[in-house]
């Protein structure tokens, strides 16, 4: 469903894309604007293909598993999309092999999760009423948090292509690909406690989980302040060795991007506690109201 409602949105933008883009005329005879787009949108979409039953590994607390399967799926399609890119210069057909990649893999691990866990499978009652209810009333509350943070980090790239242009924008999104990256890392880092922090919620009493609660947020912050300075200090260092000179942002910029990367950083301990212990629907209202200032 969540992938069918992506797909459905995506398409009807796509009549709109000429207007999300200041200079549009700079953009090369050969590519096709739309077809970019729509391939783009399926490499979205085939993420959500049989992928709910992984889910399972991370309540089950092998976050390792599912860790070790996600770099094994995108280590093969980097090395493919090489491959094509460097046999065929084919930016379109990259795309499509990261896709049918990531569709395949999915349905692989998929099928091994059944396997792995057939008495969860093999189960044909339904949860009670209230149950349900209460599910419902999570799962709303979480739409909520998606919307938010989905607002908030990434319409960036089509703020900026509307009122800048597509050349900032490609320079930016070289310094996005690299905080991207270390947000996916104090993601792998942080986020992925919340299985452990759920069990202490159980199990705990209401002090002990506050004192682990806190030194896992000093953590996070001595995390989140140390990276954010060797990245100040190193990204367009890195830059110069990996794209060149002329790819560099200013310093005011670049110390804005680390302020944001910062503010992010600092709140992984925080919103796995919220994960694990149900908390969606307390604050259920802040994502919104962020995203709209």
């Amino acid at each position: 469903m969540i992938a069918g409602v992506i797909l459905a949105v995506g398409l009807l933008l796509l009549p709109f894309l000429k207007y999300l883009i200041k200079d549009a005329s700079d953009i090369p005879a050969d590519v096709n604007l739309h077809l970019v787009y729509v391939l783009y949108l399926l490499q979205n979409v085939s993420s959500y293909v049989c992928s709910y039953k992984h889910t399972l590994l991370t309540a089950d607390q092998r976050q390792d598993i599912v860790t070790l399967l996600y770099t094994g799926i995108r280590m093969l399609s980097y090395l493919l999309q090489v491959i094509v890119l460097l046999l065929r210069r084919d930016f379109l057909m990259s795309l499509l092999v990261n896709i049918v990649i990531t569709i395949l893999m999915n349905m692989a691990i998929s099928a091994w999760v059944t396997k792995k866990y057939r008495p969860v499978f093999q189960v044909k009652t339904t949860l009670p009423k209230e149950e349900q209810l209460q599910i419902y009333s999570d799962t709303k509350a979480t739409m909520m948090h998606k919307i938010g943070g989905t607002v908030l980090t990434g319409t960036d790239n089509i703020v900026l292509s509307k009122f800048v242009g597509l050349a900032i924008t490609g320079l930016y999104s070289n310094y996005s690909l690299v905080i991207g990256t270390l947000n996916n890392f104090l993601l792998q880092l942080l986020g992925n406690l919340t299985a452990s922090f759920g069990n202490a919620h159980v199990e705990l009493s209401t002090e002990r989980q506050y004192i682990n609660y806190k030194r896992m947020l000093f953590m996070n912050l001595w995390l989140a302040g140390l990276i954010t300075t060797c990245l100040y200090l190193l990204v367009d260092d890195f830059v110069v060795l990996w794209l060149g000179d002329e790819m560099l942002l200013d310093k005011v910029t670049v110390g804005v991007i680390c302020s944001q990367f910062y503010f992010s950083a600092i709140r992984k301990v925080t919103t796995s506690y919220v994960d694990a212990c149900g908390l969606f629907v307390k604050d259920r209202w802040r994502p919104l109201i962020e995203a709209a200032i």
